[in-house]
């Protein structure tokens, strides 16, 4: 997904939030690019948050004006995971929760060493962001995210290593501290050894209809 992809350079936040290039002018240059027939976002609005926060509006304008009339997007996001409450969380299996905790440690790392998180937008958005825009969805598939002991060490890994760029050393300790612990607890999890379900990635593949107003302003606010 977007914040599996890469680790990604601390300070890209500060360029994007200076405000180098305005809406206005990114949308310029995204005229200029023309239109095409097919347009692939992978994982694309996954990263958004980290690199050009609060501009999912603006970068679903720059992508729908790329789609040729009558041609075709194909769209590609990971579901965010659905956090339950502090009362709920307990009650999960020990896997979900391992799951679930590895990502909230890697985020909370990222926050508290002056980063954006990275932040995943679900299916029911985008469908709604499309359409306002004139896209039809014309076929879907959803694949179920299998996690192991390995995959979550992957991401634990990345967490750690977020978690040492905390400036505060007792905070960065902390945190360090705890993702040994979870990744101990991951090696000897039973569910994570057979393979465990939790969340998936979805696939969308839009037309744009011939004539259809792709890129309105008001279609898209």
């Amino acid at each position: 997904n977007g914040a599996n992809g890469a680790n990604g350079a601390n300070g890209a936040n500060d360029t994007n939030n200076a405000g180098a290039s305005t809406a206005d002018e990114e949308t310029g240059c995204s005229r200029a690019m023309g239109e095409f027939d097919t347009v692939l976002a992978d994982y694309l609005f996954g990263s958004l948050e980290y690199f050009w926060p609060f501009n999912e509006e603006n970068l679903m304008e720059l992508l729908v004006r790329r789609v040729a009339p009558g041609g075709t997007l194909l769209f590609i996001g990971r579901e965010p995971f659905a956090y339950p409450t502090s009362r709920g969380f307990k009650a999960l299996p020990e896997a979900s929760r391992l799951v679930l905790e590895t990502e909230r440690l890697r985020d909370g790392a990222m926050v508290l060493s002056h980063q954006r998180a990275y932040r995943e937008f679900p299916e029911r958005a985008i469908r709604e962001a499309l359409a306002r825009r004139g896209l039809v969805v014309e076929a879907r598939a959803f694949f179920r995210t299998r996690h192991t002991a390995r995959s979550l060490a992957g991401q634990l890994d990345w967490a750690a290593a977020e978690a040492r760029r905390v400036p505060d050393a007792a905070l960065s300790a902390a945190l360090l501290k705890r993702v040994e612990e979870v990744r101990a607890g991951a090696a000897s999890c039973e569910g994570l050894r057979k393979g465990h379900y939790l969340g998936g990635n979805y696939a969308l593949v839009c037309s744009r209809v011939e004539g259809s107003e792709a890129g309105r302003a008001e279609g898209g606010r």
